[in-house]
């Protein structure tokens, strides 16, 4: 992702690579963009709400993923 500086730099949970040098040895192929994904997520929401009739405003709205999942099970 990109830092405050315009520099790239690779960003992960802390529990992931916990020993000394790990991140250094993460091949540039298996990293997965996260600004470009996030943008393209946002843009799919976005379509969605507008096809569902929720509007531009209800694309920035957050829900749990436990609340999504549980409901998609009563459904």
């Amino acid at each position: 992702m990109e830092a405050e500086d315009g520099a790239q730099e690779v960003d992960f949970c802390p529990l992931n690579f916990t020993e000394d040098g790990a991140v250094g040895d993460l091949d540039e192929d298996h990293l997965v963009p996260l600004d470009a994904l996030n943008m393209r997520l946002a843009l799919v929401n976005l379509q969605h709400c507008r096809e569902t009739g929720l509007g531009d405003e209800a694309s920035g709205a957050r829900a749990k993923m436990a609340d999504i999942i549980l409901k998609s099970r009563i459904d």
